[in-house]
């Protein structure tokens, strides 16, 4: 049986869905089903979405490739950007899924620690033609540790200025960023790129999926996009798929923005760069268990 989401309607889109969901190695509440993992993002309905922790080949996984399974069940262009892999066990980390075609994909490793419960983290970079024009989607799994977690979040804001300023296609950035809103990084990273939640004004908790109180899963954006709404999933299939909830946004091209786009990741006079969050009170940051 395949689910397939409706398809893309056709004409130069104003609005865009994308989504970010920790699937978790698709184990969730009665073990390891990646049909029910495919049946929620199709309950989405998105156009774009950023999956971690997504095994390809693991043992422990039945050697199943998951992203292709997913893929195949739901009709969707799909790529894999390995956190790490090996010849014996499989590989293991992000993907992303596309009605529209992938035009490219690569995947940067993220500065890595040793210690308990530190593990290689990487960063997906995929082009994505959308009916409006190509943009940057990126994806990311980051760390547990609060330590490596905000090295791995200084890399991403500075591969942001990096992007932003030689490239004018918008960025989208996806993830389970093991961080509430108020992590350091997390503030730093509201003044380069519009924070779904804070552009939104919605809460949106996302773990655990069972009984959601803490907002780790992350839509940003970049000029000439706009979040205009953000919602989980909180139905009973979606509580029980993961241990986390996915997050999903409608994101608009802004008519102004494109017909006179700012400086990407510049401050304007007095403040920070339009679409970026104002400075917010410090809040702890949340390690995940």
């Amino acid at each position: 049986m395949t689910l397939a989401p409706a398809p893309p309607k056709s004409g130069p889109a104003t609005s865009l869905k994308v989504a970010t969901y920790n699937v978790h190695g698709c184990v969730g509440r009665g073990g390891l089903k990646p049909e029910r993992v495919a049946d929620v993002i199709a309950s989405l309905d998105c156009d774009v979405i950023g999956i971690q922790e997504i095994d390809v080949h693991r043992p422990r996984s039945g050697a199943i490739d998951q992203l292709t399974l997913i893929a195949r069940r739901l009709g969707y262009q799909a790529v894999f950007g390995p956190a790490w892999e090996c010849d014996v066990n499989g590989a293991y980390g992000n993907a992303v899924l596309s009605r529209f075609p992938i035009v490219e994909s690569c995947t940067h490793p993220l500065p890595e620690h040793s210690g308990r419960r530190c593990e290689p983290r990487s960063l997906m970079e995929v082009r994505v033609e959308t009916p409006r024009g190509e943009i940057t989607v990126w994806n990311t799994h980051l760390g547990v540790r609060g330590f490596e977690r905000e090295a791995q979040g200084r890399a991403l804001i500075d591969r942001a200025h990096e992007v932003l300023a030689s490239d004018d296609a918008p960025l989208v950035l996806l993830g389970d960023l093991n961080a509430r809103p108020g992590a350091p990084f997390m503030r730093a990273l509201g003044h380069v790129l519009s924070d779904s939640r804070r552009a939104s004004g919605a809460r949106a908790p996302t773990y655990p999926a069972w009984w959601p109180i803490l907002a780790l899963d992350h839509i940003f954006v970049s000029s000439p996009l706009r979040v205009v709404d953000l919602r989980t999933d909180r139905t009973s299939l979606g509580a029980v798929a993961s241990d986390h909830l996915p997050l999903a946004a409608t994101v608009e091209w802004t008519a102004s923005e494109v017909a006179h786009p700012p400086a990407h990741g510049k401050a304007a006079a007095g403040g920070p760069p339009p679409g970026a969050d104002p400075a917010a009170p410090e809040q702890p940051s949340f390690t995940e268990e």
